[in-house]
This record gives structure tokens, sequence and C-alpha cells, in this order.
């Protein structure tokens, strides 16, 4: 079906609405939560001593039924506006704007985006028969578009959608709503396409009109900031990626209320990129928040948080909190393996490897033989036996195994990691200096002393000094 480019202009409230419960979720204008945020009461636990009010199955109906009214209303405007029965399409508008105003108040996001798109509808009735064609053509564009981003289909996507801002401009004009998500989509494409900085430009365009329009605490300015602290992040501008995250945290508690999954993510992001920064004192806040809010959403075993163990963990690592940091990281290692999600884990390795460092920072030589090994084997079934992270991790493996004596065990796994380092980095890398000096010193305690200088030779060679006298 053609879209008259209603669709593209309503989108996040359309969706919003075909998830029904989030409707409960209003916020008006200057940011003050109106209505209670959707109750997410899956694996969620009741805290004792709390007077809460739960949920009646007759309420939950009624808000259902909202729900499929609206949504029912709405592509029924969207089939008028198609077969050009523009004062009917105004008609059905006006009534989804009244309705919406009286269940949440004027001030409410819900009722912000349907009074955008009943001023679309109203202007649509006033255009000539040509724009009214060109406005059908600009919903194929952007329709067909985000199509083509969501298939990963970018060059194609491109064409239509450069196609669509241009007309949009056109039509409706730079500062329009319309134009805003139009250049909204043309910047998923950017992405798409690697054009990182022409995202930026656009995204930050976005986001001041849209706020302009909508006010801050509105879920399209929210996709806005999500996507900008994503762009900002990949261009290594970690200081405005975590301006636009903080920004998100205050959105999204206002939109959905901070016992929500979507609040309790922006926490841990805010706080992973904190983290990554090398803030983790300002991490952990937001951790702690992004915890509790998953445990009692999803359950202490529950793979949510387990990646919040995991990123705490590490943060306690960067503050070298080791015991805190081992006791959440350990919690992590068991609900991965719980889910059975270590093969397809991305941050399984990390996991171990920090687990097995930590290890033997505290002189725990025996669980950092563990955990290297589990991280050996998960690089070698990944990769192959030859890959430098298989390697890497041998190495480490093969010194915590020297650490607790077993130099005869330790020394043929340490060889075979350079082995695979001389093969990956070459010969001559300045990078074998520290594992041919490690390698060096084991061969010391197995008392080869003339091999161990050689290796030691050429470990300073490789170095570019000369040892000094021991």
């Amino acid at each position: 079906m053609q879209s008259t480019g209603l669709s593209g202009f309503f989108a996040a409230f359309v969706g919003l609405v075909l998830l029904g419960g989030l409707f409960a979720a209003g916020c008006n204008r200057n940011g003050s939560v109106q209505q209670t945020a959707q109750k997410q009461t899956q694996h969620a636990e009741s805290e004792p001593g709390l007077d809460s009010e739960t949920e009646s199955s007759e309420e939950t109906a009624e808000k259902e039924q909202l729900a499929e009214d609206l949504f029912q209303l709405m592509k029924t405007a969207e089939a008028q506006s198609v077969s050009g029965k523009f004062d009917e399409a105004l008609a059905s508008w006006r009534t989804i704007y009244q309705q919406v105003g009286q269940k949440y108040g004027m001030d409410a996001w819900q009722t912000v985006s349907a009074e955008l798109a009943l001023n679309a509808a109203r202007q649509r009735t006033g255009m000539s028969v040509t724009d009214r064609q060109q406005a059908v053509e600009l919903g194929r564009l952007t329709g067909l578009a985000s199509q083509l981003i969501n298939e990963q289909k970018y060059n194609e996507a491109r064409i239509h959608v450069e196609k669509a801002a241009d007309l949009s401009t056109r039509l409706w004009g730079k500062e329009s709503y319309v134009s805003a998500n139009v250049n909204f989509i043309r910047a998923q494409c950017y992405l798409g396409l690697g054009l990182h900085d022409r995202a930026l430009a656009v995204l930050n365009d976005v986001a001041n009109l849209r706020i302009t329009l909508t006010g801050v605490n509105h879920p399209d300015v929210e996709s806005t900031l999500e996507l900008l602290a994503k762009s900002n992040s990949i261009l290594k501008n970690h200081v405005q990626a975590q301006q636009n995250l903080e920004k998100l945290v205050g959105i999204s508690k206002s939109l959905w209320g901070e016992e929500s999954e979507i609040y309790a993510k922006r926490c841990n992001d805010l706080a992973a990129s904190y983290n990554n920064d090398r803030k983790a004192a300002l991490a952990m806040p937001y951790f702690e928040i992004a915890l509790r809010v998953r445990r009692k959403l999803f359950g202490d075993d529950s793979i949510q948080v387990g990646h919040v163990r995991l990123n705490r963990g590490l943060a306690r690592v960067q503050l070298k909190s080791f015991d805190e940091a081992m006791e959440s990281m350990e919690a992590a290692y068991r609900i991965f393996h719980q889910n059975q999600l270590t093969a397809v884990e991305p941050s399984w390795a990390i996991l171990l490897d920090q687990l097995g460092t930590v290890s033997l920072i505290r002189r725990q030589n025996e669980k950092g033989q563990k955990y290297f090994s589990e991280l050996a084997d998960h690089w070698k079934n990944r990769e192959s036996a030859t890959h430098l992270e298989y390697g890497k991790s041998l190495f480490k493996l093969s010194v915590s195994i020297g650490n607790q004596g077993k130099y005869t065990e330790a020394e043929p796994i340490m060889k075979r990691a350079i082995t695979i380092f001389e093969t990956e980095l070459g010969l001559s890398s300045r990078m074998l200096h520290q594992p041919l000096t490690t390698y060096a010193r084991l061969l010391d305690k197995m008392g080869v002393e003339s091999e161990a200088q050689k290796i030691r030779d050429r470990a300073v060679h490789l170095a570019g000094f000369q040892e000094l006298p021991r």
C-alpha cells in the first residue's frame, strides 16, 4: 500500500500504540511524570513492607482496547489519505487527537504527537493536486528507504532517502516535523554506510528540531539522542557521547519510569561509557541502579543481570577493588553458564580474561589457570589453533601454571604461544619483547640458563636497547 508520508511522520506514536501498555506512560512538556509508566511484571519481585497498587485485569483490558481502537483509527486515516479522501482523513485525526488528549492530558507526549499528525493532515487538505501526489510519493520513498535500511541495503536506501529529503523540504519546509523524520532516516542510512560525520551533523539538526517541536521528553527525541550517542562513540567523541547518554537517562526515566527496563538500559549504557573512558567512580552509581531494576524485573539469574554484573566487575577492577570485582564477575560467569550463552555471548571472552587476570593479581594462580584454560578453548573453537587471541590466552595460561612452580608443564604452552605470536606478528615484532623476556625467566627457573640467555638476548635486540648489568 502506498503511504502519504503520515506513517513516517507518526512512526513513534504508531509503534507505541502497538505495544498497548506503553500508553500508560504520559509525561508533560516540563518533564514531570503524569501517570505511572507501564509496570513490567515479568520475573518481578514484590518489595516487602511497601504498599503497591496492582492493575486489575479490567484496567489492563481497557488500556489494550484503547490502544487497539486508536491504532485502527490511524490505519483508517492512512487509508483515507492514500485514496485521496483528505477531508475524511482530517476528521479521523481530529477524533484521535481528542481521544488521546482526554485520556492523557493535553501536555502528554502522546497528545503532542497526535497534534503534529493532525496539523499535517490539515495542511494536506490545502495542497494542490500535484502536491498531494508528491506527498504520496514522499511516503513511498521514505517507506522504501526504511525497508532497505532494515535489510542493510544502505546504498539503495540512500538513493531513495536523498530524494525524499529534497521532496520533504519542498512540500513541508526545512523546519517541519516531516522533514525531521525523513532526515532521521537519512542519518540511519549514513550510519550504515559508515559516514559517521555526516550522520552526526544530520542528527544534531534533527535533535534540535524535534526538541523545539515536541519538548525534550518525547520518544522521538529519545531515539535521536540514542543514535547521537552511538555516532559520537564511534567517532571517539567520548565527552559528547556521555552528554547524550546523560540526557537519555533523564528522558527515559520521565517517559517510562524508574522501574522500567529502558531506564535500566540507559543507566547501564552510561555507566559503561564512563568505564570505557576510565571514569569508573562515575560509573558505579549507575551500575547499581541498573542492577537493582533488572534484578527486580528479571531475577538474579537473568542474562540482563549478568551483563550488569560483568560491567560492574570491570569498573571494580579499574578501581582496584579486586575482591569486589571477583565477586561480581564470578556471579556473571555463573549466569552465563546457566543460560548456556558461553558460545554466543560477545563479552564472554572479556569476562574470562578479566577473571583470569584478577586471579593472577590476587595470587590465586589455580583460579587463573582455570579461567585462562577456558579462554584458550573458547578462542580455539571459535577461531583456530593459530589465531592471535588463542596465542594470548595460551601465554597467560602458561604464566598461571608457572606461578604455581609447575615449570615443566608451563614451558611447552608458553613456547607454543610465542610461536603463534611470531607467525601472526612477524619474527622482528617489538611486541615479542615481553613474552620472550618472560620465557627466558621460565627457562632460568628450569635451570636451562644457556638457552635462557639466548632468548633474553633476542628480546633485548627486539626492544632496541642494551640490557643493563644485573
